[in-house]
């Protein structure tokens, strides 16, 4: 099963968006507790948009190999998706193979 959740994050200054795009079937912890864990993350941040996608190792290899040149998967990839890398409000992606994130967790 594919799907996303999305919801507003409020920091008292700015409401942003994080999404959570699951690629995988779903697995892992709900999307709630990873908005909730972003939400800390960026705790006091303004937010325009944060996209979580958990995908697989192949997707993960093939977005590390376009993006980075590494032609192997990894566990989390993050891309600043602002026109301005002086702009102060958060835009971007987090990219999170589930795959990965399993062997990580076993060890």
């Amino acid at each position: 099963m594919t799907g996303k959740h999305k919801t507003p994050m409020d920091d008292n200054r700015e409401v942003g968006l994080v999404t959570v795009s699951r690629l995988v079937p779903a697995c892992g912890p709900a999307s709630r507790r990873i908005i909730s864990a972003v939400h800390e993350a960026l705790k006091g941040c303004p937010v325009r948009a944060v996209d979580v996608a958990m995908v697989d190792d192949t997707t993960m290899a093939t977005i590390n190999l376009r993006f980075l040149d590494r032609d192997r998967a990894t566990d989390v990839l993050s891309f600043d998706l602002r026109a301005d890398g002086h702009d102060p409000d958060v835009d971007g992606e987090i990219v999170v193979s589930v795959d990965t994130a399993r062997r990580q967790a076993a060890e």
